[in-house]
């Protein structure tokens, strides 16, 4: 290189390399005292963007695993409540068992059994219906899978493996409406004299048929051709005596008896006149009532205080899907036994029998089975005497469901099919009826069943529309990126929700359990040990669902967070060790950097040496 005085090449050399060393001097200072070798995109692009991809991960796996304690502490919430309902149940259970010690039990410790009982079921209810975590109730049903449509007179329940969505229906059914109503009318076939008045009281129509079962008070007697009347306040079974007491004698004109007892609070029977005179087993029959008689036993010429004492005999045949349950005096004597005659069957027929809802005076009958076979016939022998109501065959009609749509796999298209048999109060009047409307019970019904319940609604007429199926359930984001979530639905568990329609069981609901007789303590047996089966596979799930997805995830999440905070580090953190080396080597390079620069700068002085000669 030639000497110049213009251009000192070797000083700009060394101010460029001094340049240099000065900025990684101060990028190693930087690095050292944030502790990150990345702190730019310019520091490392590549290495920026996994970086910042991992942050994000970490950051998330710290919240995931917040959510996930946050979700345990409302599981633990709910369980801790689930406990308390099964204290109580227990506590229930115990008491039906001393009430169904029916040998040592009077009328008022059963009653206190039931208040007490009474009053754990209003605890269950309460619990069930304020336990909540935060603002979020928990064991209401608000916390399961629900369904809605606009459908009139439609409504659904929904099964746990059901899809949220929306669901297409078509409904198609038919129904039938049959009333037998029949009067008692007497008629005489001999001749005989009788007339008299009893003193009036109210005849009251009772579930499980009319009898007299006790003697009225003798009013004065009247002239002949008076008419005969009968007004009191009765009460009884079949199969029971009732007596008539003569209270003078005289002829009566010839007359029909009629008496026709309606489905009202009070009857009143009057003008009742039995014509001519009658002898020994003579017999007054109405061929309506198909067998009842009435059957003089006393002697040939009655006069007054005589009594006359007839009989009613009430049998006949039920028939379900073809099995025959014989009905009478024995096994039907209440609307209660008849009931439980008819659900003993159950296993055989598939069809069980309950109080109608809408009318305790009659007997609903409904399919045990949902979906496929859900259908079922009833058909009725003639009564000798009409307590059922059963004068008349009927067949529930054909109800098809179809459902469509991607989703449809989680719709369950079944039928509760309900008929209404009537019971009176009265030996005369009987009515069967199958009515295709709510009011009545018998028609469709939807059941997207859910655990541990169901409830179904039914429809009155062919129909059209869409069930949409939302999931209700909690959702626990329980990791670190979208759709890494875990579903929980919690069961209705308020009393009126539990050991609801047990097949062959005279209650509804743990709700409605009565121990005051001896069928309802064993009935609220069943009913409560359903319960508490129920009440602890939701604490088996709750305790399944903490422990293999809540803590175990917990785990995982803790583990991953480690790793990918150590990845994060390598790739982003300073290395000390490293960075200190090359602060001592950049410093020291700096400082001889210098040095140089300042020697570079001398050369040009060598030209005016030269000059000088």
């Amino acid at each position: 290189m030639a000497l110049s005085v213009v251009n000192n090449g070797a000083s700009l050399n060394a101010q460029a390399n001094l340049s240099k060393t000065n900025s990684a001097l101060s990028k190693s200072l930087e690095r050292l005292s944030t502790g990150l070798k990345i702190n730019r995109g310019a520091d490392g692009p590549a290495g920026l963007v996994i970086s910042e991809q991992q942050r994000a991960q970490i950051a998330g796996l710290q919240t995931a695993i917040a959510n996930t304690n946050k979700a345990v502490s409302l599981v633990q919430t709910g369980e801790g409540a689930l406990n308390e309902i099964s204290s109580l149940l227990t506590k229930i259970r115990s008491l039906a068992l001393d009430s169904a010690n029916a040998g040592v039990n009077d009328a008022t410790a059963l009653a206190a059994n039931q208040a007490e009982i009474a009053n754990a079921l209003g605890t269950i209810t309460q619990i069930a219906t304020t336990t909540q975590f935060g603002s979020k109730k928990l064991l209401d049903g608000s916390a399961s899978l629900g369904a809605s449509t606009a459908v009139a007179n439609i409504g659904v329940a929904v099964d746990p493996t059901a899809v949220a969505g929306d669901y297409n229906i078509n409904i198609t059914q038919s129904a039938r409406r049959a009333n037998v109503v029949g009067s008692a009318n007497f008629t005489a076939f001999t001749n005989g004299t009788l007339n008299g008045v009893v003193a009036a009281a109210d005849v009251t129509a009772v579930t499980g048929g009319f009898t007299v079962d006790a003697r009225d008070n003798v009013g004065a007697a009247s002239a002949a051709g008076d008419d005969l009347q009968v007004t009191g306040n009765y009460t009884g079974v079949t199969n029971r005596t009732y007596t008539v007491e003569v209270l003078s004698g005289g002829d009566i004109g010839t007359n029909v008896v009629n008496l026709k007892v309606t489905d009202t609070s009070t009857n009143t029977f009057k003008n009742i006149s039995i014509p001519t005179t009658y002898t020994s087993g003579d017999l007054i029959t109405d061929p309506v009532l198909q067998g009842l008689q009435l059957k003089f036993t006393t002697g040939d010429t009655y006069t007054a205080n005589d009594v006359y004492t007839f009989e009613a005999q009430g049998t006949g045949k039920l028939t379900l899907n073809g099995t025959d349950i014989a009905l009478n005096g024995n096994n039907a004597g209440s609307l209660t036994d008849a009931i439980a005659t008819i659900n003993s069957y159950t296993g055989t027929t598939g069809v069980r029998a309950s109080v109608d809802p809408t009318n305790s005076a009659r007997i609903a009958f409904s399919s045990a089975t949902y979906g496929t076979g859900g259908d079922f016939t009833i058909r009725t022998d003639t009564f000798t005497e009409t307590k059922l109501g059963l004068n008349s065959a009927g067949n529930f009609d054909t109800t098809t469901v179809s459902t469509t749509g991607a989703a449809a796999n989680g719709v369950t298209g079944g039928r509760e099919a309900t008929g209404t048999i009537s019971n009176d109060g009265g030996i005369t009047t009987s009515t069967l009826q199958i009515d295709g409307n709510v009011a009545s019970g018998f028609g469709l019904a939807i059941t997207l069943k859910d655990d541990p319940a169901s409830t179904t609604f039914t429809s009155a007429a062919p129909t059209t529309g869409t069930i949409t199926v939302a999931d209700n359930g909690l959702v626990f984001q329980i990791g670190a990126n979208a759709g890494q979530t875990s579903n929980l639905r919690f069961s209705d568990v308020r009393a009126t929700a539990l050991a609801q329609n047990l097949v062959g069981n005279q209650f509804s609901s743990l709700a409605a359990v009565d121990v005051t007789t001896a069928s309802g303590a064993q009935d609220t047996l069943k009913a409560v040990d359903q319960a508490i089966a129920d009440i602890s596979a939701l604490r088996g799930k709750l305790g399944a669902f903490q422990t293999n997805t809540l803590e175990s995830n917990a785990n995982n999440l803790q583990s991953t967070l480690e790793n990918t905070t150590a990845a994060e580090s390598v790739v982003r953190d300073t290395d000390f060790a490293e960075e200190i080396a090359t602060f001592t080597r950049l410093q020291t390079q700096l400082q001889a950097g210098a040095t140089v620069l300042g020697n570079a700068n001398q050369t040009t002085q060598l030209v005016a040496q030269l000059l000088r000669g």
